[in-house]
């Protein structure tokens, strides 16, 4: 699936690019990766869960999604830096087609600066413009209300919660939680 780049200021003034990811981008992905398992407890992963990722792995996942018409992978750029990622999922059994699965993450440096808002906007219309995907889904961790503030402003609500979802390094267990947004309704 592709999209049209989308140009777009941020909030201090430098121009990004939201586009979809090419193999050019592989060892970006990966820096971005490792960078971004480290800076919030947020995100799935931790640093030493890295260890599965690497550039060529990168440009291999980056193909499969480009010739994937149910997946979608963007990456957010500014000044040649990969920012953020944002992916798309659909499904081709009949009846999970009315469903698309989201995910996001910004490395810290980006964040609260208008980058969410727009790829929430990319991926929104790209289901729309799917057909027959009736709902939006998502997973978002305990505590993280920046999150949770920009799904809510795009129509997401909480439909299930799974107590204990989580456990950090320090042993404390975090729920997560699975929200939705019903489009076209």
């Amino acid at each position: 699936m592709k999209i049209s780049n989308v140009e777009f200021l941020l909030k201090d003034g430098r121009r990004a690019v939201l586009r979809n990811a090419v193999e050019s981008d592989a060892q970006g992905l990966y820096d971005y990766l490792v960078k971004s398992a480290g800076e919030t407890h947020f995100i799935l992963r931790e640093p030493e869960d890295c260890w599965a990722y690497s550039v060529e792995g990168e440009k291999e996942l980056i193909k499969k999604f480009a010739e994937n018409p149910y997946q979608m992978i963007l990456v957010c750029e500014v000044d040649g830096v990969i920012a953020g990622n944002c992916e798309i999922s659909f499904n081709g059994k009949s009846k999970l087609r009315h469903r698309a699965s989201l995910a996001i993450a910004l490395l810290k440096d980006y964040w609260g600066q208008g980058i969410g808002s727009c790829m929430f906007e990319a991926m929104i219309k790209t289901a729309e413009d799917f057909g027959g995907v009736t709902r939006l889904f998502l997973e978002v961790v305990e505590g993280n209300e920046r999150a949770l503030a920009l799904y809510k402003k795009f129509g997401f609500e909480i439909v299930s919660h799974l107590p204990d979802g989580l456990r950090l390094k320090d042993g404390t267990y975090l729920s997560e939680y699975r929200m939705m947004k019903k489009l076209g309704e």
